[in-house]
């Protein structure tokens, strides 16, 4: 790199023309390419186990369901087996929600 000298010298000497070592315009880069999806690792422990799936193509998660039969009661809250190992991408987080309830 110049310093402002050098470049004020360089131009007065070409009369306002370009330079002799004139600067050069960065290529544009090509648009980077998008990131691979990522891959939700899924491990079933038992024949039990059910693998999750996404209930449409526009959900935001996936559905998971219990191993075992349980019930649950209303405003209950249970540990229910899922049977499955899961290994949650790097900068992903995974958490366990509720179900939406359908309109009365």
């Amino acid at each position: 790199s110049r310093t402002l000298a050098a470049a004020a010298t360089t131009m007065a000497a070409t009369n306002g023309t370009a330079a002799a070592d004139p600067v050069q315009e960065q290529p544009k880069a090509a648009a980077a390419p998008s990131p691979a999806p990522m891959l939700l690792k899924v491990k079933r422990l038992s024949a039990n186990a059910v693998l999750p799936s996404r209930g449409s193509a526009l959900a935001a998660g996936y559905d998971i369901s219990s191993a075992v039969e349980a019930v649950v009661p209303a405003r209950g809250k249970a540990l229910v087996a899922t049977d499955l190992s899961v290994a949650v991408p790097q900068g992903t987080y995974a958490r366990i929600g509720t179900r939406p309830s359908p309109p009365p």
